[in-house]
């Protein structure tokens, strides 16, 4: 989401000075303060941004095509992306770029854009030196049910990078509607994960599954004291008598969201999703 009350406080200001001062900022290396004006652009997006963001993009200096990969990112956000068409080839000829800050700006904006088919372009870069580029390219294949894109989540969900191996799982486990055996298997070799919220994805994602596999797992983890909302969650997608007597317990002390704990209690007490609950 863009930062509505940041870019507001710009919107005085001509769409040349914030593209100068975006640059400038961009090339002193000012992040923070660069980002207000990419946003700011973003929201404007007008066709000379446009113009302007693909001539940085096909520049010599790594600074200025890592810059206009982050304003087509998300140009026109508020117009429903309306560059996106015309970006989407400018943004697939950096996926190669010899800048590793380069390519991350464009698996982000291709991720971003739901840029599925370019995206798959990019999937030889799940095994890059790289952690940073490898949580990149999570970011640029989640809700992409390709095969070829499942196959490169499963392999970034056994990756040596804490946070890309937990964007894989939830790629794998929350943000696609196939359950197939390869990914059922990839979450069950995750719910020994040592990160607690890597845990936690695949417990969600093996019960969008129905995967029983995934009942004694949950059970341990939700007698153990510390849970969060993941496997709550999972509880309630189960739907399994087995974790009742644990959710009971819970319910003495929890506090971060009694609604879903209930609804979870509930699904595991009869075996049914409570009226009005969507499953996802």
């Amino acid at each position: 989401m863009e930062n509505l009350s940041i870019t507001n406080e710009f919107d005085e200001i001509s769409t040349q000075e914030l593209l100068s001062c975006a640059l400038y900022l961009a090339q002193r290396g000012e992040k923070d303060r660069c980002w207000d004006y990419i946003s700011a652009l973003r929201r404007r997006g007008t066709a000379d941004i446009f113009e302007y963001a693909s001539r940085w993009c096909k520049s010599k200096n790594p600074t200025e095509r890592e810059l206009g990969a982050n304003i087509l990112a998300q140009l026109g956000f508020a117009s429903d992306h309306p560059f996106k068409e015309k970006s989407l080839p400018i943004l697939e000829q950096l996926i190669s770029d010899s800048s590793e800050a380069v390519v991350e700006a464009t698996l982000y904006a291709l991720g971003n854009l739901h840029a599925h088919e370019v995206s798959l372009k990019a999937i030889s870069l799940k095994s890059h030196q790289s952690a940073e580029t490898r949580f990149a390219l999570t970011q640029a294949l989640l809700c992409n049910e390709h095969p070829d894109a499942i196959s490169a989540l499963i392999h970034l969900s056994k990756d040596a990078d804490d946070e890309v191996r937990d964007w894989a799982t939830f790629g794998l486990g929350s943000m696609i509607g196939t359950c197939s055996t390869e990914i059922q298997d990839a979450l069950m070799e995750r719910v020994v994960d040592p990160v607690p919220e890597v845990r936690g994805e695949a417990y969600v994602g093996l019960a969008r599954c129905r995967d029983e596999r995934v009942i004694p797992y949950l059970k341990r983890e939700l007698e153990s004291g510390e849970i969060s909302v993941l496997e709550v969650e999972a509880a309630l997608r189960i739907r399994s008598s087995e974790l009742l007597e644990a959710l009971e317990e819970i319910s003495k002390w929890w506090e971060t969201d009694k609604e879903m704990l209930a609804d979870a209690i509930y699904a595991c007490r009869t075996g049914k999703f409570p009226d009005g609950y969507i499953d996802m």
